[in-house]
């Protein structure tokens, strides 16, 4: 009986040999992993492909965002108030979570988000203000 990993995308393939190998990879970063299921091998290969996505963030705002649904104000929120933080978060996590922290300060940034929420308000106003106002 196999179990279900979560996080672990199984992938086969029939070698030139004719032989079908089974390879696995890491399903946030793409990185294949080393090892069978349930060795030590697969275990530590998976925990340096999670380890690498929590350090490739740092010093841009998806990792601003990450440290905020970390903290007591986060923790203090309504359930409510957290799943709409959470839609709009992973809005600007998807279109400016590679952004730099200085990138945030810029007036050319600044000027960028201004032209998004323009554009953006014409067919959604209100939704334009909440995503700008988070």
């Amino acid at each position: 009986m196999r179990l279900k990993v979560s996080g672990i995308n199984a992938a086969r393939t029939r070698l030139s040999s004719g032989e079908v190998k089974t390879y696995y990879y890491h399903r946030s970063t793409g990185t294949r992993l080393a090892g069978a299921p349930g060795t030590a091998e697969l275990l530590a290969s998976f925990a340096a492909a999670e380890h690498s996505l929590q350090i490739r963030n740092i010093g841009t705002l998806s990792c601003l965002i990450r440290k905020f649904e970390g903290t007591k104000q986060w923790r203090r929120l309504a359930d409510s108030t957290k799943k709409e933080y959470k839609r709009v978060f992973k809005f600007w996590d998807f279109e400016y979570g590679t952004c730099p922290y200085r990138a945030l300060e810029d007036k050319a940034f600044r000027t960028d988000i201004i032209k998004w929420h323009d554009s953006f308000s014409e067919t959604k106003p209100r939704e334009a203000d909440k995503h700008y106002r988070a």
